[in-house]
Parts: C-alpha cells; sequence; structure tokens
C-alpha cells in the first residue's frame, strides 16, 4: 500500500543514520502523494509541478506521511497517516501564476500548503501535521514516552 511504501522509505532513512548514531534516537519521516492510484513525486521543474496541479484540479486526492523512530538501527516508534484534499477546479493561468509565486519544485503533489498553497483548496480532511510531512504530535509522544523529550 502507499502507506506502508511511506513507511518503508521512513524506516530506511531513519535507521541508515541511526547506524551512524546508535545512541541517538534519530526520526525519519517520508510523504506520498497519491491521486486515484497513481503516485506523484516531486514535480522537479515548473512544467511537471503545472501537469500535476492540472491533474489535481477539481479533484479529491492523498498526502500520506509516515514517521519512525530509530535508535541503534531498529525502529522503536513508527506511525503512518492519511489526510485527503480537494482542490478547486484552476485554469491554466491560475496554475501558472501559483507554481512561478510559490516554486512548489520539491513537494509532492506539486503544492506548498504552508505556503500559497493553501489558497488551493476547497476542502481538507486531516491533520494539518500530516499534509505537510510530518505527523507531529505521535512523534512528540512517541519522544517522549522514550524520555528523549521532557516538558
Amino acid at each position: 500500500s502507499v502507506a506502508m511504501l511511506a513507511q518503508a522509505l521512513a524506516s530506511a532513512k531513519a535507521c541508515a543514520v541511526s547506524l551512524r548514531h546508535p545512541d541517538a534516537y534519530v526520526v525519519g519521516a517520508d510523504q506520498i502523494c497519491e491521486h486515484h492510484g497513481q503516485i506523484l513525486s516531486k514535480p522537479g521543474s515548473y512544467a511537471r509541478a503545472q501537469d500535476q496541479l492540472a491533474l489535481l484540479s477539481g479533484s479529491t486526492h492523498a498526502q500520506h506521511s509516515a514517521v519512525v523512530l530509530a535508535r541503534a538501527g531498529e525502529i522503536v516508534f513508527a506511525h503512518t497517516a492519511r489526510a485527503t484534499l480537494t482542490m478547486h477546479p484552476l485554469n491554466a493561468e491560475e496554475i501558472a501564476r501559483y507554481v512561478a509565486a510559490d516554486a512548489p519544485l520539491a513537494s509532492c503533489g506539486a503544492y506548498k500548503f504552508e505556503g500559497l498553497g493553501r489558497h488551493l483548496f476547497a476542502q481538507v480532511d486531516g491533520d494539518h501535521d500530516v499534509i505537510q510531512g510530518l505527523p507531529l504530535i505521535p512523534l512528540l509522544v512517541a519522544l517522549r514516552h522514550h524520555g528523549a523529550v521532557a516538558l
């Protein structure tokens, strides 16, 4: 599943770093944008960003975010979450203006929800931290549980 893929990617990142720092808790995270079964990667170019936004325009898609906590190469906590977003119908001019203004080339789905991208949406269901790629509350609970942070 897409959620399992996001978790596997986050786990690989965290484990690789935690092997080099075995006494530290290492956070790994990953996010995948899914539209009707198709995974949308980071666009990397203005043209691909515009194509992705044209695909998402007027429809609903999901952001799957995973966060893991590793220590000494072992996963001690893993969490995945999903949010769904419905984008306003956008015309080519609106898409081009948005991409030029926010440059979402390294954002899966070709938008920056934490920036101007929030204006693109008619409806959002789910945690905004998930949309931004890091389910923060579950991570903070896990860090506290493991004694890695305190109030």
